[in-house]
Formats: structure tokens, sequence, C-alpha cells
């Protein structure tokens, strides 16, 4: 008896087990699987590597346009300023007694500095109360500061300097501060009133007696390596609306 009970107790376990579900054995992944992951993982960060090299060079190409655009806005704000800020000078009758209702006020005017009188082409000259920040002086800064403004081709835009209180004003050259590199031309406009026209120089226009004539407007052309801009100085006084203007391109 003893033996058949424990041969029917060891069927009945055997079925037990064999009726219970087997639990699931944790399956690794296989090597396609694996292979198939690494790649799309490749994938993701080389396209998410493309997209923030794309936008941080298109950032930097941005930043370099809104710079530029912003030098440009500052040097012609600064010209403009200044030349709206000039103080009238007192400019002497000539020599042969004309000018015959005295003395021309005039906050600007084309002049030479005094050492180089009688040598190369007039300036663009103002004069200003006080000395701007942009100038650096190797001292304090003096009032009654004379400016002139120079271009050359290869360097750009420069504002020659001195003040009327220095010592040897009359002898020794003004100082030379750079305003723009990236001016590549500079050209005088005029204005005929009669006809209600402008015309564009590349030199100053002369006057029945031969000497120059102050234009109405100053016409600076910018440029760096990708852009190109233009901008409008005006220094007549009259209708300061019709002669002040952006241009672009």
């Amino acid at each position: 008896m003893g033996d058949k009970s424990t041969r029917c107790d060891s069927r009945l376990l055997a079925g037990d087990r064999l009726s219970r579900p087997r639990p699931l054995r944790p399956r690794g992944f296989t090597l396609i699987e694996i292979v198939l992951a690494l790649t799309l993982a490749a994938m993701i960060l080389v396209s998410i590597n493309m997209f923030v090299f794309s936008m941080g060079e298109l950032w930097g190409r941005g930043g370099d346009d809104r710079l530029f655009e912003r030098h440009v806005n500052g040097v012609t704000r600064f010209l403009q300023n200044s030349v709206n800020q000039a103080t009238m000078e007192m400019r002497p009758e000539d020599q042969n007694g004309g000018n015959e209702n005295g003395p021309v006020l005039s906050s600007v005017y084309l002049s030479l500095p005094p050492s180089e009188r009688g040598f190369g082409d007039p300036h663009i000259t103002f004069e200003l109360l006080e000395s701007p920040g942009i100038l650096l002086w190797p001292e304090n800064a003096l009032p009654f500061v004379v400016c002139y403004l120079e271009f050359t081709r290869d360097e750009g835009l420069f504002v020659l300097w001195h003040s009327r209180l220095e010592e040897n004003f009359e002898d020794d050259p003004p100082r030379r501060t750079l305003i723009s590199p990236f001016v590549r031309e500079v050209t005088y406009e005029y204005y005929d009133w009669e006809a209600e026209t402008w015309s564009e120089r590349p030199d100053f226009d002369h006057g029945d007696d031969g000497e120059e004539l102050l234009p109405d407007r100053l016409r600076i052309r910018f440029a760096s390596d990708k852009m190109e801009t233009e901008r409008l100085v005006a220094l007549s006084n009259q209708r300061q609306g019709v002669f002040s203007a952006t241009v672009q391109r």
C-alpha cells in the first residue's frame, strides 16, 4: 500500500508541475538587434550634430551681419550728430575785401589743418565745443575741437582732430583716429534748388570764383566680405529731412 500511495503522489506532483505555467526566463538582445540599435543611435547623433553645427553657423553669420549693421549705424550717427552739434565758426574775410556783408557763419566748411595750408585738397571740417569720447587724448580732453574728415581707399574713413587751445595748434599736425575701416567710397551730393534735382560727384564742385563748394550731403558706401550698404550724412542746415536718409543695398 505504501508503494502505491507513493507512486500516486509522485504522479500527482508530476501532473501538477506539467499543468502549471512555466515562468518566462529573461531573454537577451540578439546581435542583430544590438547592431540595429547602435546604427539608429548613431544616425540620431549625427543628425543632431549637423543641426547644431548648422544653427551655430547660421547664428554666427547672422551675428556678423548684425555687428556690421551696428557698426555702420554707429558711424553714421556719430558723423550726423557731430555735424548737428557743430558750433558756428567765424570765417574771416578774404584779403581782397570780399564778402561785403561781413564774416560768414558756418557750422560745416571746407578747410585744411593749419599745418597743411597750401598743400592737398580741403577737408570737410566742423568744430565741437566738447571732445567726443571716441577721441583719445594723451592727457585731459580739451574743448574747442576742430575735426577734419579724411578718406583713403586703402584704409577707410578717419577723423583728424586737435583743439584750438593747444599751444602748437598752428604748427603741429592734428591727431588721426580711424572711424571705420569698412568705408569703401565717399561721394559728394549737391542739390539744385531751381531744378530740384540732386547731382553726385567724386570730388568737390566749384563756384564761379573757382573755390570748392561744400556739398549738401555725403554718400558713404560701406562694404564687408558679405554685405554692402550706403548711408547719407546731411551737411546743410536746410531741409534736414530731405538731406538725411538711409540707403541700403
